[in-house]
């Protein structure tokens, strides 16, 4: 589980989530009918401390450094046409000139 909210962490992080809460347990089920009691209760607990922390937040999207870096990286790229589809759509949202996706 670790792993896989760490990927979709990283993913939603590009995308200029600002704020990215993880939560996995082992539940060793196949359905929610067959976890138990005591487990449902933690499960629970997690995620209405997280909703009450989602209700606080401020969600104004950014872009990391990260972001940032890997934009800057792929820029370059399709502006020399490494693939060609993508730098089509890329020239065609003018991301292999000036233009930034998180400018308005």
């Amino acid at each position: 589980m670790k792993r896989t909210n760490k990927d979709m962490a990283d993913s939603l992080s590009f995308w200029g989530v600002p704020k990215i809460y993880k939560i996995g347990f082992g539940i060793h089920a196949t359905s929610w009918s067959k976890v138990s009691d005591k487990m449902l209760a933690k499960i629970r607990k997690k995620t209405d401390s997280i909703a009450a922390k989602l209700k606080s937040d401020s969600f104004e999207p950014k872009v990391s450094a990260k972001g940032r870096m890997y934009f800057t990286i792929f820029h370059f790229a399709n502006k020399k046409g490494w693939n060609p589809a993508d730098s089509a759509y890329w020239q065609a949202k003018g991301w292999t000139e000036n233009k930034r996706p998180w400018k308005k």
